[in-house]
């Protein structure tokens, strides 16, 4: 396989902003869950099936995984966004290099 050419790409306000949005909202969302964490019932449902009923109902504490998740999904999402030239790409030319990357970023 040819080794993808690299190159330094600028820094999106557009995509800082989504960042700093996405950030505030899950520190938002965090602070919601620990203020009302006391007032949850003790079984929730934690798994539907696909007729949208309920399949599988666990303890309240099995929400503290949906933080750790999406924490999880974010940081590595934006480590991969830092090295867009390791993605697998179709038919990548030099010339094609700087549109592919930028819209796999």
């Amino acid at each position: 396989m040819a080794k993808q050419p690299e190159l330094t790409l600028a820094s999106l306000v557009f995509g800082k902003g989504f960042n700093s949005v996405s950030v505030l909202t899950f520190v938002w969302l965090l602070v919601f869950f620990f203020t009302q964490y006391d007032s949850l019932p003790e079984q929730v449902p934690v798994h539907y099936n696909g007729a949208s009923e309920v399949d599988r109902w666990g303890g309240k504490s099995e929400l503290f995984n949906l933080p750790v998740i999406g924490a999880a999904l974010w940081i590595s999402m934006t480590i991969l966004e830092k090295y867009v030239h390791l993605y697998n790409y179709f038919k990548l030319t030099t010339e094609s290099a700087k549109l592919y990357y930028e819209n796999g970023r």
